[in-house]
């Protein structure tokens, strides 16, 4: 806790920031004097495709820009935040289509190629009879592929070659093809249609890049020579020992094969290189790929596993004797399992970082937290006497052979990604009395009070893991309805893995004084044998359904979940597990539901899988069970409508990025000449990150951090620049768009925001950054720090990106970038996407504009051989995403325009000087409208910014009029008419001049209006509501509360509040 004079420093600041932000609202007084000698070049075409790559360190300096310690801004004492912002708003744009398809078809899209990844039918097919012959080797392509609008293929029949047909276990037939590109064969691409009764397609799926436009390359070097250059890197290695009989005809080798093929990129660009396979010795099998121009290795891995996988008998926690699966590493087991078939063959790093496996940790009794050492389980002699660690990672098996033999999933993330499991985890240094999902891993606590080691609880680990299945499919926000269903979706796959019953969590709970039914849940019966309220009560019925705000369970994410758990067991108690089973994982996989879904949108997802899946009784069946426990009706979650545009003039603000010049920059949007380009401040912007500057929403000031780390504010037109904090830690910063509060992170690894509220300094406070997971209070804290951060339109959310990191036994870290939704009053976080793979990472975030509904970020991939940044957007509402355009290795910062019709952004030309660059939108916003301009040459961090027109101040939003006569006192004095339809006058007195804050709110506690914040002479004064919220959309009926708040110099010395009602 820091001292007084800490606080008082730190109130001072903040005073001095807010009176400086007052005075700097001054508008845009005059031309700007234009500045000749910075040169950016006007572009007039398109960046060239074929530009030079070059290593991009924009996410190193990320990471390591922060340092060690604490910043002044933190270790100040800040007081909690003021009352709730309102709720943001988002439109309901719709996605166009990605192509004209079959009327019968249903495409999944592969957005990095451009490709279709899966395509259904829904015409009928008929099973081929088992006696009916194979076809001939001489299979072609089928006439469904000559869609080329949809495949991509220009030629289909030349660029595919049959690899084999086989017959499926429902007798229809299979047939595979291998991708040619202008006859050469491409590495590692394929595709297969699945074909009815009539040969006719009704499935396809594929991983694979469309027709190339560019011509294939003349190898330049040769096949003896790419095949000389692996042996000299082999032979450096290890010896290579020649195979003689019998064993080449027992591994059917004759020797080294070296074949030119055509190798994709991440995106799917093809370079030629040649594949050679060649065996040193009787255990290892190498293939190396070797460019086929400059003879560079591109890759090599070895294709034999070895160091492999063992199995054990050891007891669980019921003492049931289990075999485990482990890997045998040396002279040492540990506990990896290694046989599933998502295992990679290649094991780089196989203890610090396995590939495809399934890998049991342990916390070592500690609480989970940044400086938390997670150690791998290990065995020196292959016995294992810890029963939670045998539980866990028997369950962990156990789920994922349900997904993959009930559903085909691979894995939580369905492609084949690592499943963690962290055991003996604790809380605030107790046995922790709960399991969890985290995002990226399941944790057990080992109970105390209520529950035994949960790990024993075979519905528990397939209750949290589903949630990394929801997570990584329709990611339901995990609050109110949508965050209820996300906790019933992961109950039903519950006790469809755990199927002896529809309890949950029987096997652990432990006191029938805290859970009198011996169980967590019924999903038969919620009530569980509790009175209402009582612990394991849940409603059954929507009559019972409990409004709860969302400190209190998120919403009621855990009680009301009640509701649609029965409906699941009336469903399948009607058509069986199987069916019902079927139906629920479709409805996630297929993305039937969006990420707001409420409970009428899982029964509108339901009746759609089961018209999908089977026919009219499976239909019904679903009507019956959600009508039962009274969740009817046609209409889910509705994205309200979009906001206007604040009417002004439009400028872009970028950083100069040519030698020795950081100075902020006003751009024109047309550009004409060097006129249009003017010097705001020659001042050095700190530009290690895209979030140093930030304007206000009228475009009367900026705020940036300058190139020393302090914070600073300049008028538009370029005058009364000052400091305002000199503490020399400031980094990113962000102000919400009513000018109320200022959201900063620092330069030190202190996992925190800091929020300054600007209307009451008071009321500021920084928020210690937390991953939540999937139970009631209970996070962990392995952010290490936050960077990039943006306000939604409605100033109630913030979003930003952070640094993750938990440290392993091995040395070495679990750690990721990732971008997160933060409520800073109820300091409520919700992940915004699932862990990537290893090697992916997102950042740079910024909410549209206009809308609030579309999040673009930077998503830049560091794999070997890739080092590629894209841009890409994501819709809150629906949770769709698309790539937009690639940046090269270059970070882009993007950002949206005003009325979020364009995209804006750095990176680098293919001489390597900073530009930026546009980009149109089509209407869905997730795909570009047209081609990527370069804008701007030796520049960077561009923003958007509306330069707001001028305004009469008494007709702003109401109208206030000055009084002839000197009240006493400073007081509301009602509103005329109340109740009103739909306008009312609200009237206020002040005794001398002073500052006004009048504002309106709902009965939560919410803000629905500001009318006035501006300082106004002694007097009698009135405003005008109309009952309009602050995006211009008309409320609804109910009672309002009109908030007047009066500052004389630097106190606030009135804060009244009286009722209005609204009868519309």
């Amino acid at each position: 806790m820091a001292g007084k004079s800490s606080t008082r420093r730190r109130t001072a600041v903040v005073e001095r920031l807010v009176e400086r932000l007052r005075s700097a609202n001054t508008g845009w007084r005059g031309k700007v004097t234009v500045i000749a000698t910075m040169r950016l070049l006007l572009m007039l075409s398109i960046l060239a495709g074929n530009s030079v790559i070059r290593a991009d360190d924009g996410w190193q300096r990320k990471r390591t820009a922060h340092r060690p310690g604490m910043s002044t801004l933190v270790q100040t004492d800040l007081s909690a935040l003021g009352a709730k912002l309102a709720r943001r708003l988002a439109t309901s744009a719709q996605p166009a289509a990605k192509a004209t398809t079959p009327d019968s078809w249903r495409l999944h899209w592969r957005n990095e190629r451009n490709t279709p990844a899966f395509i259904q039918t829904t015409m009928a097919s008929v099973n081929l009879p088992a006696s009916k012959p194979m076809p001939s080797r001489s299979v072609r392509a089928p006439s469904a592929m000559a869609h080329s609008e949809i495949f991509g293929l220009q030629h289909p029949r030349d660029e595919l070659r049959h690899l084999e047909t086989v017959r499926g276990t429902d007798g229809r037939l299979r047939v595979r093809f291998a991708r040619r590109e202008q006859g050469v064969p491409v590495w590692g691409e394929d595709l297969v249609v699945h074909l009815d009764a009539n040969g006719q397609m009704f499935a396809f799926n594929g991983v694979y890049s469309g027709t190339q436009s560019k011509a294939v390359r003349t190898p330049q070097i040769t096949a003896a020579e790419a095949l000389r250059q692996v042996r000299e890197h082999l032979g450096a290695r290890q010896s290579l020992e020649p195979l003689t009989d019998p064993w080449s005809g027992l591994l059917n080798y004759e020797g080294p094969t070296v074949e030119l093929m055509q190798r994709p990129d991440a995106v799917g660009r093809y370079q030629p290189v040649w594949r050679v396979e060649i065996r040193p010795s009787l255990r290892d099998l190498w293939v190396y790929a070797v460019d086929a121009h400059s003879g560079e290795i591109v890759e090599r891995y070895n294709a034999t596993p070895w160091d492999g996988p063992a199995t054990a008998t050891a007891v669980d926690l019921a003492g049931v004797a289990r075999q485990l699966q482990v890997h045998a590493v040396a002279d040492s087991f540990v506990l990896i399992d290694g046989s599933r078939p998502i295992f990679a063959l290649i094991q780089p790093d196989l203890l610090g970082n396995p590939q495809g496996a399934l890998v049991t940790l342990t916390a070592g009794r500690q609480d989970l937290s940044r400086t938390t050492q997670v150690d791998l389980v290990i065995s020196g002699d292959n016995s294992w006497d810890d029963p939670v660690a045998v539980s866990a990672h028997t369950n962990m098996g156990i789920v994922f052979d349900y997904f993959l033999q009930t559903h085909g999933r691979l894995s939580i993330d369905g492609v084949g990604g690592s499943m963690y499991s962290i055991i003996h985890v604790t809380d605030k240094g107790l046995a922790m009395d709960n399991a969890f999902w985290s995002g990226t891993f399941m944790a057990y606590g080992d109970g105390r009070e209520a529950f035994s080691p949960l790990a024993g609880g075979l519905d528990v680990a397939a209750h949290e893991m589903t949630h990394g299945v929801i997570q990584h499919t329709v990611n339901l926000e995990y609050r109110n309805q949508s965050g209820a269903l996300n906790e019933s979706l992961a109950d039903v796959f519950g006790a469809m893995v755990d199927r002896r019953n529809w309890l949950f969590g029987e096997d652990v709970v432990t006191s029938t004084r805290i859970f009198a039914s011996g169980a967590l849940r019924d999903m038969a019966d919620p009530h569980n044998g509790a009175a209402p309220g009582g612990n394991g009560w849940q409603p059954s019925h929507m009559a019972e359904f409990r409004e709860l705000p969302l400190a209190t369970d998120n919403g009621g994410v855990h009680v009301n979940s009640g509701i649609p758990n029965r409906a699941c067991f009336l469903l399948a108690e009607a058509i069986g597990r199987e069916k019902t089973e079927r139906i629920y994982y479709h409805s996630l996989a297929s993305r039937l539901i969006n990420q707001r879904g409420n409970f009428v949108d899982m029964r509108n997802a339901a009746l759609q899988a089961a018209t999908e899946l089977y026919g009219d009784q499976e239909v019904t069946a679903v009507e019956t069970a959600f009508a039962t426990v009274g969740i009817i009706g046609e209409e889910g979650y509705q994205p309200p409508e979009r906001r206007a545009v604040v009417p002004g003039e439009e400028w872009l603000l970028v950083v100069g990025a040519q030698a020795g010049d950081r100075g902020l920059y006003l751009v024109r949007t047309e550009l004409q000449s060097e006129e249009d380009i003017v010097l705001l401040t020659p001042t050095p912007v700190y530009d290690r990150t895209g979030n140093s500057v930030s304007v206000s929403a009228d475009g009367a000031f900026v705020l940036f951090v300058d190139a020393a780390n302090n914070l600073r504010v300049v008028n538009i037109d370029g005058s009364d620049e000052r400091v305002l904090s000199d503490t020399r830690d400031w980094k990113s910063i962000s102000l919400s768009p009513d000018g109320s509060k200022l959201a900063a992170t620092t330069m030190f690894q202190e996992g925190m925001i800091v929020l300054l509220d600007l209307v009451d300094s008071e009321q500021s406070k920084a928020i210690p950054l937390k991953r939540p997971t999937t139970q009631e209070g209970v996070t962990t804290s392995v952010v290490r720090f936050a960077d990039a951060l943006d306000w939604d339109p409605a100033g109630e959310f913030l979003i930003y990106d952070a640094y993750n990191a938990i440290p392993r036994g091995t040395g070495d870290s679990l750690s990721f970038w990732d971008v997160t939704l933060l409520e800073p009053e109820e300091e409520f976080f919700v992940p915004l996407f699932p862990p990537q793979i290893e090697g992916v990472q997102l950042g740079n975030p910024t909410i549209a504009r206009a809308s609030g509904r579309h999040v673009v970020f930077d998503r830049f991939d560091s794999r070997e051989g890739v080092k590629s940044n894209e841009v890409w957007v994501y819709d809150l509402v629906t949770g769709d995403k698309g790539m937009i355009v690639s940046t090269g290795s270059a970070i882009a910062f993007p950002t949206f325009s005003a009325d979020d019709t364009e995209l804006i952004y750095q990176r680098r030309d293919r001489f390597g000087a900073d530009v930026v660059a546009r980009i149109p939108l089509d209407e869905s916003h997730l795909r570009a409208a047209g081609e990527e301009q370069v804008f701007l040459t030796g520049a960077k961090i561009p923003n958007w910014l509306v330069i707001a027109d001028e305004e009469d101040p008494t007709t702003s939003v109401g109208q206030t009029h000055e009084g002839a006569t000197t009240p006493a006192t400073y007081e509301l004095l009602g509103s005329y008419p109340n109740p009103f339809n739909p306008t009312t006058t609200i009237r206020f007195q002040l005794a001398t001049a002073a500052m006004v804050d009048l504002s309106i709110f709902d009965v939560r506690g919410a803000l629905v209006a500001r009318l006035l914040r501006q300082e106004r002479i002694a007097g009698e004064h009135s405003a005008t509501w109309e009952g309009l919220d602050q995006g211009g959309r008309a409320v609804a009926s109910g009672v309002y509360l009109a908030r007047l708040r009066v500052r004389v110099g630097s106190r606030w010395i009135q804060d009244q509040t009286q009722r209005m009602t609204l009868l519309r």
